[in-house]
């Protein structure tokens, strides 16, 4: 019985993991096509790595994401990143109703 709730852990664990990356794809997606639209960038952090080459700036960001991901996954720290979840879905959602705001002008 241990074992089978070690590896729902372990696959709930995952789970988040992924949902994580997936979001920050969707972001870096979601933002560069509101770039494209004309759209600007909302983090002073993002914009600041973003006046050297917009993709660069943006694709630096994602990485310091992903890395931090990695630490929460090292050190159990998986609640963390169930809260940033809940953050990069709203994020994504507002690229998104922004783009189509842009589009249907």
């Amino acid at each position: 019985m241990e074992a089978v709730l070690r590896r729902l852990a372990d696959f709930t664990d995952s789970r988040v993991a992924r949902l994580y990356y997936y979001l920050q794809f969707l972001d870096f997606l979601t933002t560069v096509i509101g770039l494209d639209y004309g759209l600007s960038e909302a983090s002073p952090f993002v914009r600041g790595l973003m006046t050297v080459h917009p993709i660069v700036g943006l694709l630096c960001a994602k990485l310091t994401a992903c890395l931090l991901a990695v630490y929460c996954i090292a050190r159990s720290k998986l609640q963390f990143l169930r809260y940033v979840n809940y953050w990069f879905i709203l994020v994504v959602a507002w690229n998104l109703a922004l783009i189509l705001m842009r589009v249907w002008r």
